[in-house]
Parts: structure tokens; C-alpha cells; sequence
């Protein structure tokens, strides 16, 4: 288990709240898991106020979003000079980790091809990417290709925890590179195959 320390986490006494952060990633996100961690809670003992940890357990659903809130009742700080009942509720927010690759929206995966060359523009290409349930993906850019340009991979994107059905991927591309310089003879063949006359 993990620690969850108060003062690294977010907190609020509004509504009888403490809220705490539980960072999970693309794939805990998408498996679901079972995570747990201490807090250190503000209790009355026997002398005044003192410290008790507690060990939450949370077992994540797959297809959860960022933002998703649990609440443990009466498992918060309790108010000096009262008793349990006077224990504010435990709120913990799942918040999605930043991923090397993917960009979330909703149940859809969004994967950035930051360039591809001008030939691969034209002539077409394929890329291998990898999937967030560990399986590759290969996707085809057959047509000439623009910055911008995007594909989707129906089925493969994330979970979703209410009707067990899969997102997609998009594949994006973001940029196109020219060449800086072109031989005599490669501007020769350019200007043959995009000719506007017969021969």
C-alpha cells in the first residue's frame, strides 16, 4: 500500500468533505485494478487530537474516467472534542496519469504521429502502433496524406464502465516534412508524374 499524505492531497472541510487524489494510468484505467493506500486521519483520542492511519482499499472499474468520485462515510478528520459521528466523509477522486502516447476523450484514444515525410504523404504508409490492451495495432494510410489527416481504428480505444463497449483510436498526423533539397533528377521525375499532358 501507499501513504496518501493530507498535505500532498487535496483537501476541504465544505459539506463535511476531506477530498484525496488517487493517481491511476491509461491501462489501471482500462483493466481496472485494485489499489491501496494510508491516509493519516485527524481523530480524538484519550489526550486531545491524534493521528490514525487508515488503509483505504479501491477497486477500480475498468473504463472509469478522471474526475470519478468515491465516498467513504465518517472515514475523514473528526472535529476536536467530538466523537466518530463528527468524522467528515472520505472523497477520493480518481485522477488519469498523463500517458506516453495517448490522449484520452471519453472512451477514445488519440495517437499523434508528429511527422511524416513528403513521400509517405503521397504514396501512401503504414503504422504500427501500440494498443492500450498490449496487442498491436497496424493502420493504413493508402490516399495522399495531409497534415491534419486522421484514421480510426474502431473497437481498440478504452472500456466503458457503464455498457462494457469499446472507443476507438484515432490515429492523427500532425505535420508533413518536406525535403530541404531535391537532385535535377528527382525534380525531373516529380514533374513526369504529376504531368497534366499525355504522351
Amino acid at each position: 500500500s501507499e501513504d496518501m499524505d493530507w498535505g500532498h492531497a487535496a483537501r476541504k472541510r465544505s459539506r463535511g468533505e476531506c477530498v484525496v487524489n488517487l493517481e491511476c494510468t491509461l491501462e489501471e484505467l482500462y483493466t481496472g485494478t485494485q489499489k491501496r493506500f494510508t491516509i493519516k486521519r485527524q481523530v480524538n483520542g484519550p489526550n486531545g487530537m491524534m493521528e490514525k492511519d487508515e488503509t483505504i482499499t479501491v477497486d477500480v472499474v475498468r473504463g472509469w474516467k478522471d474526475g470519478t468520485r468515491l465516498t467513504y462515510q465518517k472515514l475523514g478528520h473528526e472535529v476536536a472534542g467530538q466523537g466518530p459521528e463528527s468524522a467528515a466523509d472520505l472523497v477520493v477522486v480518481i485522477k488519469e496519469a498523463k500517458h506516453r502516447w495517448f490522449e484520452r476523450e471519453k472512451d477514445n484514444l488519440i495517437f499523434q504521429v508528429p511527422s511524416i515525410s513528403l513521400r509517405s504523404a503521397l504514396v501512401g504508409f503504414k503504422a504500427k502502433i501500440p494498443g492500450i490492451d498490449g496487442v498491436e495495432l497496424e493502420v493504413a494510410f493508402d490516399d495522399c496524406t495531409e497534415a491534419g489527416s486522421s484514421r480510426v481504428v474502431r473497437n481498440k480505444g478504452m472500456i466503458n464502465s457503464r455498457t462494457g463497449a469499446r472507443g476507438d483510436v484515432i490515429v492523427k498526423i500532425q505535420k508533413v516534412t518536406f525535403p530541404k533539397h531535391l537532385t535535377e533528377k528527382q525534380k525531373t521525375l516529380i514533374k513526369q508524374a504529376f504531368s497534366t499532358t499525355s504522351s
